[in-house]
């Protein structure tokens, strides 16, 4: 379970462990706006991360919490990665060099995310994909030019389908703050979603591109698991700050042994 912002807090970073200990995993710090710790990704402004949200990306690691940068403001994101001792995602968000959209990621948010151990996840909203459409094509586009870039370690699948997408459509027509229409990107598409019933295509096009059965598997969600699996024991544990100052310097050491490096292709 995750939380999209860290609204649910009210500003207070001990919030963090009891959340985690009722089942919440990985958390978003901003959801498009303002949030006492930092911009959300439709602010007019970005001053990047609050003392709190320093705290609170220090208490997410300590307990083993994933940060999720998706939402959030370039300046905001970047300071997250400085502030962070373990991978942090963009768990849906997809690369503003192929269609530009305040919700999407530059090369830089792209690279640093590769280089704290993290992964992209490609996000199936229309507006954030090539050409603005929901197809296998556009998310294939989208996954190809992050494996070429970071490599495809670090990408994975982060549609963010939505069962009730009518409900969907009437809040982007009523809450213009976290759903604006602006230069940067707006949301005037249909607002369609690509499908699960979809994703044996994205298999079928990417060996056609010449990604290895290995990289197609991570991409289809081992490489998800694996962020999962080099987070903290749970907070219970009497030796959990220790394990976390060991990873800190291992990933200071070799970025958690991954390398950025392009997908082999025929």
């Amino acid at each position: 379970m995750n939380f999209q912002g860290s609204d649910s807090l009210a500003g207070n970073p001990d919030m963090v462990e009891i959340y985690y200990r009722l089942g919440i995993r990985w958390m978003l710090l901003a959801y498009n706006v303002r949030t006492f710790a930092g911009s959300g990704c439709h602010e007019r402004s970005d001053d990047g991360l609050s003392n709190y949200g320093i705290q609170l990306v220090r208490e997410m690691n300590r307990v083993g919490m994933i940060v999720d940068a998706s939402h959030t403001g370039f300046r905001t994101t970047m300071d997250i990665f400085e502030a962070s001792d373990a991978p942090v995602i963009f768990s849906h968000s997809n690369p503003a060099a192929l269609q530009k959209h305040a919700r999407n990621i530059s090369d830089e948010q792209i690279d640093a995310c590769a280089q704290s151990g993290g992964v992209i996840g490609v996000v199936g909203f229309d507006g954030f994909l090539p050409g603005q459409v929901a197809t296998v094509e556009a998310v294939v586009q989208a996954i190809d030019y992050l494996a070429g870039r970071v490599g495809a370690v670090h990408v994975g699948l982060g549609l963010d389908w939505i069962y009730c997408q009518d409900m969907f459509r009437e809040i982007l027509g009523t809450n213009r703050t976290a759903y604006p229409t602006d230069e940067k990107g707006g949301y005037e598409t249909a607002a369609d979603f690509f499908g699960p019933e979809q994703i044996p295509g994205i298999t079928e096009a990417l060996l056609r591109r010449g990604f290895s059965e290995q990289d197609i598997r991570g991409i289809l969600g081992e490489n998800w698991i694996r962020v999962a699996g080099s987070e903290l024991p749970p907070p219970s544990s009497p030796t959990s700050r220790d394990v976390h100052s060991q990873r800190a310097d291992h990933r200071r050491n070799n970025r958690y042994g991954f390398r950025c490096r392009p997908h082999s292709s025929a």
